[in-house]
């Protein structure tokens, strides 16, 4: 899916984890989220978030991507799309695979 562009561009980054993920502040997750944006854009990707309010809804606050040139899923963690941690988006966008 991903392809390996982001590898070339991210040099010396790493991989945020899911226990990282957690304790960040909600600035800092604000910001790896809009990192992953831009990182998914250079991948010909659109990450989207779901526009779910209800906190007990599986898909509240998960994510999908998007492949924009056929507006088509290509990661999500469900058969209607969404359920993606952020932690899973950025093992995606790098290329490394899942434990999902």
């Amino acid at each position: 899916m991903a392809s390996g562009i982001a590898s070339g561009i991210v040099t010396g980054m790493t991989i945020p984890t899911a226990e990282q993920i957690e304790s960040m502040t909600d600035q800092e997750y604000k910001v790896l989220e809009n990192r992953l944006r831009r990182m998914a854009a250079r991948q010909g990707l659109r990450l989207e978030k779901s526009r779910a309010r209800d906190p007990r809804a599986y898909v509240y606050g998960t994510y999908q991507l998007v492949d924009v040139s056929i507006n088509g899923i290509v990661a999500s963690g469900g058969q209607n799309g969404y359920g993606l941690s952020l932690d899973v988006v950025a093992r995606e966008l790098y290329g490394e695979p899942s434990n999902t």
